[in-house]
């Protein structure tokens, strides 16, 4: 394979890619919406300085791998990608019905199940760190009217 298509299939390239064609869909989305001020900020102004940075580090990627030339991509695991996938998709399906507190502990009990070797004192710090921080941001700062407990 040549050095070139080796680059264009190297993890840090395609990393950069996927960043930066999330950042032109997020900058797109925000042109539909007022920008505001900083003083006060509309609701297209939090997408389009995200999708700005997401940008900024695409290319920064993008750079670094040119610069730095190909590295191989790792191969793809299964069973982590399958486990962090279903984590996601049981935190969604029980937010409404069993409470943040739940929802959060299934998220982080799940994905830490894809990860190996699987520490249960770390994950039980992990998920007590997640729930508080979910809490306070959520509950406390945005008084997001969310249920707690089922």
């Amino acid at each position: 394979m040549t050095d070139y298509k080796k680059l264009l299939l190297s993890k840090d390239f395609l990393s950069g890619i996927i960043f930066t064609a999330i950042a032109v869909g997020l900058l797109w989305e925000a042109r539909g919406y007022a920008m505001g001020s900083l003083l006060r900020m509309g609701p297209g102004f939090f997408p389009a300085i995200i999708g700005s940075l997401l940008a900024l580090i695409g290319i920064a990627v993008i750079v670094k791998a040119i610069l730095e030339g190909a590295q191989e991509r790792p191969a793809l695991a299964p069973v982590p990608a399958l486990l962090i996938s279903l984590a996601l998709l049981a935190f969604a399906f029980t937010l409404q019905r069993a409470g943040l507190i739940v929802a959060t502990l299934l998220l982080v009990s799940i994905t830490r199940f894809a990860m190996r070797p699987f520490n249960l004192i770390g994950t039980v710090v992990l998920s007590f760190v997640l729930v508080l921080l979910s809490l306070v941001v959520f509950g406390y700062f945005l008084r997001l009217p969310l249920k707690l407990w089922p």
